[in-house]
């Protein structure tokens, strides 16, 4: 993955996943079992994904116009023209990098009556490293922000659970009833 607003060492990045399901249902022990739970499946899936929506010129130093007219002053070189002023340039780590996500799930699936009725639970974990937070306070006298580093963890942990049930009325012509339930509870991890 490539992000043209990086630095230029860090502008691309491998973010590696993986997915695997087992169908259990299809397997000849299951045979006796099929007419009450017509599908099951066991998958789990693991993924990396780098967070590029961090913000405009993030890698870069940048210069902002000074609005001098509504400060009050006006500045003028000695012929007597106004001159521009721009603020601090902007702080920027040189250690600053892609937010990386890393999320896990284990799920389960089951369908009951020829899929009439059907049931997953999953469990997953998400946890965003190298978030962007501001870094150590500076003075103010430097005349500028502390820069933004790659400072904080952010962990989410959570399950799900989802029941539907599907009646078919008449040829093409159905109903389904759904309910679904989830926990989650987010943490920070870490903020050097």
């Amino acid at each position: 993955m490539g992000q043209a607003d990086s630095a230029k060492g860090d502008r691309w990045a491998f973010f590696p996943s993986i997915s695997l399901g087992y169908r259990f249902s299809e397997e000849s022990y299951w045979k006796n079992l099929k007419s009450i739970v017509s599908n099951g499946k066991l998958r789990f899936s693991y993924g990396e994904i780098g967070n590029e929506a961090i913000g405009d010129n993030m890698f870069l130093s940048t210069l902002t116009a000074y609005n001098v007219a509504r400060s009050g002053y006006t500045w003028l070189n000695a012929g007597g023209t106004k001159l521009n002023a721009f603020t601090m340039p902007t702080w920027v780590s040189p250690t600053l990098t892609w937010e990386r996500i890393h999320t896990k799930n284990l799920g389960l699936d089951l369908g009951f009556l020829d899929d009439q009725f059907t049931a997953s639970i999953e469990v997953y974990e998400r946890l965003t490293k190298d978030m962007l937070a501001p870094g150590t306070a500076i003075p103010s006298a430097v005349g500028a922000g502390a820069p933004y580093t790659n400072a904080g963890e952010l962990r989410s942990r959570g399950w799900e659970l989802s029941l539907a049930w599907r009646k078919t009325i008449h040829k093409g012509v159905w109903f389904v009833c759904k309910l679904q339930h989830r926990r989650f509870k987010s943490k920070s991890e870490e903020m050097e």
